[in-house]
């Protein structure tokens, strides 16, 4: 997100008019919180012992946030040893601690699974997991999910077909690899079943998409519902993935708030702080969005300087405030008291 190069803010109650800033634009490369996606590592726990966890791929995935900006890792765990067997603890166990790994380093993850991998033409159909079996693996790892929803990016759980990309197998034949069948169906209910309800849900084929949920597009008013139709989205895995148009947006922002009664009159900066909604890493610096504008970002609070100063005057003149949304101290520092 770029603030525009102008910004006004609007107070009540303060000891000044409003004021226009002039911000200048950042083109460095932003380790932004849910920013890029890689893969970090591959588990295959058909493989003698239990595969390396993430930890063994930090210094990687350190190595790519600081050069490229990338803060989103995609750890993919083939499951060709449980076909037909329930997932044992020690599997469930890897996963989890994945993601606390990736909590503590300030990442978020996309896991992807998988139950057969294809070389050349060797295999024409992938030999996958029944449906039944894939839904009750899905059941064994939704308390993981719900435990992690904090740094799940989403529920891109892949599942099915040749190294889980949803296609060349019985679980969705038809005039395309893609094709959706009573088969696909059942995992795909089974997939938005036990994605956390507060988290988004991709697939790898728009056809698929059209498929199973219909060809309306997801109302503006729709959004953000719950819904099946509001969570669901198209993970672009191979797709011209690299030559697509990029994203570069500017926002103007306008940011009006009151001033609590008991705030004590002083001088302050004013700062904005857009943290991640969930408490267990809202505080969390990395886990917080950088505006791309040079000289107001501070990396230990993890909060936006707008290189504003406001003061606080009980008998300054201006109506009450009549909103709800209020500016507050930060933590981080003390006001200075007239």
């Amino acid at each position: 997100m770029l603030l525009a190069p102008l910004l006004t803010i609007n107070c009540n109650k303060v000891g000044m008019q409003n004021s226009d800033i002039q911000y200048i634009a950042d083109d460095w490369v932003i380790a932004n919180p849910e920013r890029g996606v890689w893969a970090g590592n591959s588990n295959n726990f058909g493989s003698q012992g239990l595969p390396l966890s993430l930890a063994a791929s930090l210094q990687y995935l350190n190595g790519l946030r600081a050069g490229l900006g990338l803060t989103v890792c995609v750890p993919t765990y083939s499951f060709s040893a449980f076909k037909e067997v329930p997932l044992p603890q020690s599997v469930l166990d890897l996963i989890d601690n994945d993601f606390a790994i990736a909590r503590a380093n300030g990442f978020k993850l996309l896991p992807h699974f998988n139950y057969c991998t294809r070389q050349g033409n060797e295999v024409a159909v992938a030999t996958d997991a029944s449906p039944s079996v894939m839904e009750a693996h899905l059941k064994q790892l939704k308390p993981v999910f719900e435990k992690n929803a904090d740094v799940l990016a989403a529920g891109m759980w892949g599942m099915y077909g040749f190294w889980g990309e949803q296609w060349g197998t019985l679980n969705s034949t038809g005039r395309r690899y893609f094709e959706a069948n009573d088969s696909t169906k059942k995992i795909f209910q089974a997939m938005i079943d036990n994605t956390p309800q507060k988290r988004m849900f991709l697939m790898r084929y728009t056809y698929t998409i059209r498929q199973l949920i219909g060809n309306e597009p997801c109302p503006e008013t729709e959004a953000f519902t719950g819904t099946v139709r509001s969570r669901i989205g198209h993970y672009n895995d191979c797709f011209h993935r690299l030559y697509l148009p990029k994203s570069h947006e500017t926002k103007i922002l306008s940011i009006k708030g009151g001033i609590p009664p008991n705030m004590p009159a002083s001088n302050y900066d004013v700062l904005l702080n857009l943290p991640d909604p969930f408490k267990s890493i809202h505080d969390r610096a990395e886990y917080s969005i950088h505006l791309a504008n040079k000289d107001i970002w501070e990396p230990a609070t993890g909060y936006n300087k707008l290189n504003h100063k406001n003061k606080v005057d009980p008998d300054a003149p201006g109506e009450d405030y009549k909103g709800s949304g209020f500016f507050t101290t930060s933590p981080w520092t003390k006001p200075v008291i007239l």
